[in-house]
């Protein structure tokens, strides 16, 4: 019988192995826990992968080639990695990274591992087995089987050939004794850990024939429980062993043989997408403080602040795009290899490589139809990437594609998908997550985009901050006006004050100012006399003055300058802030002015000059009382 490949997947019905969670840790950490400091370069050189063997590189005196992997901008082939220079246990160099460009990182080795840092980022690579040839047997636990001392022959099929596949199938051979206390399996190797059925499996369709009916499944991550794997529903569930005794690839649950089937590529999520964001023919907008245009791919903008250089009257290059409407923000996007997006003489477009992203489905119709993509941006990738709609809309209709391809579900079309889409460095915290409920259209209901949430906040905040300032600035610059009119009219009345004291020429309120201002000035004018000009008497009453009958007709006036302030106080942006720095805060005078006039003809009956002199005087507080023989 000719040696095969068999991974068992076995219900809970009889004893399960034990140690396969510490086995699993052991593994993790590589090789040999206690692997020597770097001594020179040399400790970098072998064959490396990443933790989900989708990526292998080789390193030879310092410099990496990828092996595996790849993607649009490393193709196979291509250098990653270069090595210039050692530092006790760490090397430094630079790495390109996935917008192919090429960045400075520190390197070390420890644990079988090698790690990258760059900034506040760091990721790690796994170092591969010389051979994925298993290991001699060693003496078996009581009760068990000792493991096979012959390697397993590589499955076939594209599955089988696969190096992540023939390493993961070595080691579980080594890591795990074979027992045959299982049924169908003579030679079963296991339980496996959840990463490891995830090296197995991810990316895979399984052909599931039982009672003479074959039906196919689509592995999804939401299949690979911590320590079982459910075929058909979550209470179909078993754990996953490898079985080396067998001449075909298959899965045991009771009656069921599943074949494992490599999926492939899925043209929907391979592209490189360069298109320009916005429909064909949109209007240019104008650059602020800048002699370019650029096209509006933002509703509602009327003009636009780019921090980038212009190039033949057309933005250009890297910056940030600010769309304005009037003095308002309504969005910002970053532009450049960093942001996805890049200009191209004054045109928004795409700069999206699909390649570079992780699709995979957590959920393929194993309850109803409901289906789910989950999208990892590559390691590196900003967050901010995703605060415009442009790239994230990408993303979401492609995912959508994803599903629609690999699950496709009769008469169901789009609907009940749903996305969601995450940095590689923090897989288990989506940045953006959707639903999509239309069968025909894509509309994404239950929508949430925490980057460009927190976008939009900020902008929000800014607007806030501006209009709040604006308001400020237009308060101080009406408070100004007012204290410049304050000025001016006080001016006008000390003018005033100071022509009758000269003049001594005056109507009422002009003679209120001139008692404020200088009031002995006021008594000696009046002593040698004066004209003022009077207004007609409310009210006359009979008096006598030195014997004689008189008519005397009062008048009372308050202060120019109080009621100045007061009607200052009274303005809509009138503040107490500084107030006080420029007015006198006049108190309030009152001036109460009697005219005694001889007959009754000389008593004005429209406003007149009349002709006075002072007969007495009194200032008690904030009232004044003036006696004058008018004429």
């Amino acid at each position: 019988m000719k040696v095969g490949i068999v991974l068992a997947v076995m219900l809970a019905m009889g004893p399960v192995m034990a140690g396969g969670a510490a086995r699993a840790a052991a593994d993790a950490a590589g090789p040999e826990a206690s692997e020597p400091a770097v001594a020179g370069l040399a400790a970098f050189d072998g064959t490396w992968q990443t933790p989900d063997g989708r990526w292998r590189l080789r390193i030879e005196n310092g410099t990496a080639t990828i092996l595996a992997g790849g993607d649009g901008r490393r193709p196979v082939g291509s250098e990653i990695l270069r090595l210039t220079a050692v530092d006790g246990s760490t090397a430094r160099g630079t790495y390109r990274f996935s917008n192919g460009g090429w960045g400075s990182v520190t390197a070390s080795v420890a644990g079988g591992a090698l790690r990258l840092s760059s900034g506040a980022t760091s990721w790690a690579w796994q170092r591969v087995a010389a051979s994925p040839v298993a290991e001699p047997a060693s003496a078996a636990p009581a009760g068990q089987a000792a493991p096979s001392s012959t390697p397993a022959a590589p499955p076939a099929g594209a599955w089988g050939a696969d190096p992540a596949v023939r390493e993961t199938l070595a080691r579980v051979m080594r890591d795990h004794p074979a027992t045959d206390a299982y049924r169908e399996c003579r030679q079963a190797h296991g339980p496996l850990d959840a990463a490891t059925a995830m090296v197995l499996l991810e990316g895979t369709r399984l052909t599931v024939e039982r009672h003479g009916r074959t039906v196919e499944r689509l592995v999804t991550s939401g299949m690979i429980q911590p320590d079982r794997v459910c075929l058909d529903s979550p209470i179909q569930c078993g754990q996953l062993y490898y079985c080396a005794s067998d001449e075909a690839l298959f899965f045991v649950r009771r009656d069921l043989i599943v074949a494992v089937n490599p999926v492939g590529e899925v043209a929907a999520v391979q592209a490189h997408l360069t298109d320009p964001v916005a429909p064909e023919g949109p209007p240019w907008v104008s650059v602020v403080d800048q002699p370019c245009q650029v096209v509006r791919a933002w509703p509602g903008t009327d003009r636009v602040v780019w921090t980038g250089a212009c190039a033949r009257g057309k933005a250009t290059g890297p910056g940030v795009l600010t769309w304005m409407q009037g003095p308002s923000v309504l969005g910002r996007t970053r532009v450049g290899p960093d942001w996805a997006l890049h200009l191209d003489e004054g045109v928004l477009k795409l700069d999206l490589d699909l390649s570079a992203f992780r699709f995979s489905l957590s959920a393929c119709g194993m309850q109803g139809d409901y289906r789910h993509v989950q999208v990892l941006a590559p390691e590196g990738m900003p967050p901010a990437v995703f605060e415009g709609p442009w790239v994230v809309d990408r993303l979401m209709t492609r995912a959508a594609a994803y599903a629609t391809t690999l699950c496709p579900i009769p008469d169901r079309g789009v609907n009940n998908i749903a996305v969601s889409i995450a940095t590689a460095e923090r897989p288990d915290q989506p940045l953006v997550t959707g639903r999509n409920y239309e069968r025909d259209a894509l509309t994404w209901r239950e929508f949430r985009n925490a980057p460009a949430a927190a976008a939009e906040r900020a902008i929000q905040q800014e607007e806030r901050a501006r209009v709040q300032q604006a308001q400020r600035e237009a308060a101080q610059a009406r408070e100004r006006q007012l204290m410049d009119l304050y000025r001016a009219l006080r001016a006008d009345l000390v003018n005033q004050a100071r022509s009758f004291l000269s003049t001594g020429e005056a109507n009422l309120p002009m003679l209120a100012a001139a008692l404020d201002e200088d009031e002995l000035g006021v008594l000696d004018r009046l002593e040698r006399g004066a004209w003022l000009r009077l207004e007609p008497a409310s009210g006359v009453q009979t008096v006598e003055h030195e014997g004689d009958r008189h008519y005397a007709a009062t008048y009372a006036v308050g202060s120019p300058f109080a009621r100045l302030e007061a009607d200052m106080r009274s303005q809509r942006d009138f503040s107490w802030e500084n107030w006080f720095d420029q007015t006198q805060a006049t108190p309030p005078r009152r001036t109460t002015l009697t005219c005694l006039f001889e007959d009754t003809d000389a008593i004005p009956r429209e406003s007149r000059l009349v002709e006075v002199r002072l007969l007495d005087f009194s200032s008690a507080g904030q009232r004044t009382t003036i006696r004058l023989l008018c004429e």
